[in-house]
């Protein structure tokens, strides 16, 4: 089975992946049930979900109205299921493809209503910041979207902004669409800059890199 789970997911201890596979397929359990279901300990089971829990990969609630001990039911969060297989990428692609297949102007359409979306919940986000306020904040919101963005101010007013991730690069590599509308979003809550794109992931480059010179 580790063939087919995420190399995060497949670099861990032998015994904490196989609580979370145990917790994937039974939705839930409590540690004596892992115990029984791992053939460990329950004390052993426990050490694993403190670590498990301070990793930020399961949360745990307590069954109400029986008697001794409190008893804990054990879940996954949602960065462990992030951890198993996925195929959005895949799925996103087949449906664009579809789309261009019966339609090459469906998909065009598609991703500029995305885009439209985009920059209609950045723009209330952004909503009464001033420019320093509004460059920051977009920093952030690319942050917070998978981009791991860096940004340099420069004496001469202008910026630079790198972004290391394309949480969409699958897609973006075969619908350019997508960084356009992206691009397109950034341009439209920091109109005192003019954008330029230096460099594309989508062309081979490490990283997305972006130029805002002020205007004149």
């Amino acid at each position: 089975m580790t063939a087919n789970l995420s190399a995060t997911l497949a670099s861990l201890p032998s015994t904490r992946r196989e609580i979370l596979i145990t917790l994937k397929e039974r939705g839930g359990a409590r540690a004596e049930e892992l115990a029984n279901a791992l053939g460990i300990t329950v004390s052993a089971i426990r050490q694993h979900l403190a670590a498990l829990d301070a990793g930020g990969l399961v949360t745990h609630r307590e069954l109400k109205g029986g008697p001794g001990r409190p008893k804990f039911v054990f879940h996954l969060t949602a960065a462990a299921e992030a951890l198993f297989p996925q195929a959005y990428d895949d799925l996103a692609n087949d449906l664009l493809e579809i789309m261009r297949g019966e339609d090459p102007a469906m998909a065009s359409l598609v991703l500029t209503r995305l885009a439209e979306r985009n920059l209609g919940l950045t723009r209330n986000r952004l909503r009464g910041q001033d420019y320093a306020g509004r460059l920051n904040s977009m920093v952030d919101i690319l942050d917070e979207r998978g981009f791991l963005p860096r940004l340099e101010t420069h004496e001469d007013g202008s910026f630079t902004l790198t972004m290391h991730n394309c949480p969409v690069l699958a897609v973006a590599t075969n619908f350019h669409g997508i960084c356009d509308g992206e691009v397109g979003v950034l341009q439209s809550v920091l109109p005192e800059v003019e954008l330029t794109q230096c460099t594309r992931m989508r062309e081979g480059s490490h990283a997305c890199e972006f130029r805002g010179t002020p205007r004149r």
